[in-house]
């Protein structure tokens, strides 16, 4: 599934768009993964807070030489999605890229494609996704959007599935959501378990060993 959103552009954007293609008037050169990705300064400072800090010093001094900036550890499909809603006002996101394109808005300060991201990552919510997911809402905080909240509902509905499956080991390297998780399940799942005894746990389910 894909997601669309518009941040306020008027009646330039189409115009915005097509630019992002056009290399002949480029003056900075994006390296990514090996790609380069023509884009123009005053797009990109009037768009972007981040990109106003970075380029901002140069167009003061009247540089026209076209720079190249290499980017490091970004795919080249989420940094060029990126460009796309900066320049056209609207993006397409593919769900493999949903992750990544959130951090990466976080990154250059861009909210309403964090926001974008958010809503697509809750309509990826399953159990083989959701720690994943939460981690990322976790990180990212993204705006307007209650994915965590989501992410967390989702978690407690299919408790057992979600708890015992490998993927849920990933959250292993995030303590204070395991303490998170467990303090909601404790609320909710205790007083159900309560009569059997029992008490809900977070630990992975081994693995049965063949012999």
């Amino acid at each position: 599934a894909q997601r669309f959103i518009s941040q306020p552009s008027g009646a330039l954007a189409p115009w915005f768009a097509d630019l992002l293609s056009d290399s002949s008037e480029s003056d900075v050169i994006f390296i990514v993964e090996g790609h380069r990705l023509h884009a123009h300064r005053c797009i990109l400072t009037a768009r972007c807070e981040a990109f106003r800090g970075m380029f901002n010093s140069s167009m003061r001094e009247g540089s026209k030489a076209c720079q190249e900036v290499p980017i490091q550890e970004v795919s080249y499909g989420s940094f060029r999605c990126m460009l796309q809603y900066i320049y056209g006002g609207a993006v397409q996101v593919p769900d493999e890229l949903a992750v990544e394109l959130l951090g990466l808005a976080d990154r250059y300060l861009l909210d309403g494609l964090k926001m974008l991201c958010g809503f697509t990552l809750r309509s990826m919510v399953s159990v083989e996704t959701v720690a994943r997911i939460i981690q990322a809402a976790d990180r990212w905080d993204v705006p307007r959007s209650p994915l965590k909240q989501h992410c967390m509902s989702f978690i407690l509905a299919n408790y057992e599935q979600v708890v015992t499956h490998p993927v849920f080991e990933e959250l292993s390297s995030s303590p204070h959501l395991l303490l998170e998780i467990a303090r909601a399940a404790i609320r909710i799942l205790a007083p159900a378990t309560s009569c059997a005894g029992t008490a809900p746990s977070l630990r992975p389910a081994k693995r049965p060993r063949h012999v």
